[in-house]
């Protein structure tokens, strides 16, 4: 890989190269179906945002990456057209950025595969803090995901295998970190307290409690659409029209 293939399916303009003294930079990076991307995709992003500036990190940037058709869920609009939507959901954001990276590969990427990969591209980016010279190797990229996914770490499958390659887990958990939206009713910090393999990576774990309680879900923007119903004010207008104009809404997927 060249390095502007790299910044060809990572972009990297929109990306704040300066933090005050006493803040880590990090990158937010969420790897979903965008299936269409919804306002809760967004705002999750700006919740995070807020929380961790009060946790002492600054998140100079955030990448919505859209997984690829090979991940295999049935109702998938083809990936260049949820990658166009959600190039589209954050074109008037000064720091959220839609990447092609997973979507350029041959295979579907493993999310720690891919949160790896960012990892290593956003390294080589020189970052200021306070009035120092900019120097590379600062930013974190952490995982921004629902809560339900932390107790997915120390699961076991019926046949008593662990959910996640051991790899894999100590990638997210132990070289980069997770941002963890939590849920309305749910004690993360308890959850955590809990789990060993959990505890042990504590401060790589940061725990974000949303100001707004969000349930968007791409599921029911689908419905509506297929039906015809107004699903305005849910997801950005330039996205409703892209999904017209392509009449996505008439895939047989998305009925």
């Amino acid at each position: 890989h060249t390095h502007t293939h790299h910044t060809m399916s990572i972009p990297l303009h929109k990306l704040q190269r300066a933090v005050p003294v006493g803040q880590e930079p990090v990158v937010l990076l969420s790897c979903g179906s965008f299936n269409p991307p919804t306002y809760l995709h967004l705002r999750i992003f700006e919740e995070a945002r807020i929380s961790l500036a009060q946790q002492g990190l600054c998140a100079v940037g955030g990448f919505l990456s859209p997984t690829h058709d090979k991940y295999g869920k049935k109702s998938l609009a083809p990936m260049q057209h949820r990658l166009a939507m959600a190039e589209l959901a954050v074109q008037d954001s000064d720091w959220l950025s839609a990447a092609g990276w997973e979507c350029a590969q041959a295979e579907w990427t493993r999310t720690a595969v891919t949160l790896e990969h960012f990892a290593q591209v956003l390294r080589d980016v020189p970052i200021a803090v306070g009035d120092a010279a900019p120097q590379p190797g600062l930013i974190r990229v952490m995982l921004l995901c629902g809560g339900d996914l932390l107790a997915t770490f120390p699961e076991l499958d019926a046949q008593g295998q662990p959910v996640w390659l051991p790899e894999d887990r100590d990638t997210i958990l132990q070289r980069n970190g997770i941002v963890c939206i939590e849920r309305q009713g749910t004690d993360l910090a308890k959850e955590i307290a809990q789990q060993e393999l959990l505890q042990r990576h504590q401060e790589r774990i940061r725990i974000v409690r949303p100001l707004v309680e969000n349930t968007v879900s791409s599921t029911v923007v689908r419905r509506m659409l297929a039906q015809a119903w107004s699903a305005r004010y849910l997801l950005p207008d330039s996205v409703i029209d892209y999904i017209h104009q392509h009449k996505l809404h008439q895939l047989p997927q998305w009925q």
